[in-house]
């Protein structure tokens, strides 16, 4: 959550994403955001089979992955606390 009027630190981007380049430029930008004692594990969130990382026992992202023919068709990153809250 921001105040009206104030950017948040975090920002998503702001279109999808198209092509293994900038999919890779921005994933790893985003890294730096990440809590330091995180842990990745796999897991199913919706249905979807997901990693889910966490920061103690809080989810702080979940990933899902569709994929089709062998190729990456999307990914998607969840990372807002008001949905991550259950998980």
């Amino acid at each position: 959550m921001t105040l009206p009027g104030r950017r948040s630190p975090y920002q998503a981007a702001l279109r999808p994403l198209r092509g293994r380049d900038a999919v890779t430029r921005f994933s790893l930008g985003t890294k730096r955001f990440w809590p330091e004692n995180y842990r990745i594990k796999p897991g199913e969130v919706n249905g979807q089979a997901a990693l889910i990382i966490r920061a103690g026992e809080k989810a702080f992202a979940v990933f899902t992955i569709d994929v089709e023919q062998g190729q990456i068709q999307a990914i998607r990153i969840i990372a807002n606390p008001d949905k991550l809250a259950r998980i």
